[in-house]
């Protein structure tokens, strides 16, 4: 979790921790719902690569 941005660290709190919907989390740090998906994306694709593998999708 360090080794990402202020900005995706926020996102994810907001995604993971308080469950918010990607229009929520839009408003909140100022993108669109879709640049908040692909944001998510490539959180998501870079914690599994440092993790060294794929997660199961729960």
């Amino acid at each position: 979790m360090r080794q990402l941005s202020a900005r995706d660290r926020r996102i994810v709190y907001l995604r993971f921790y308080e469950e918010r919907s990607q229009g929520e989390i839009g408003e909140a740090v100022g993108l669109s719902q879709a640049q908040v998906s692909r944001v998510l994306n490539r959180i998501l694709k870079d914690i599994r690569n440092v993790l060294g593998g794929e997660l199961p999708v729960a």
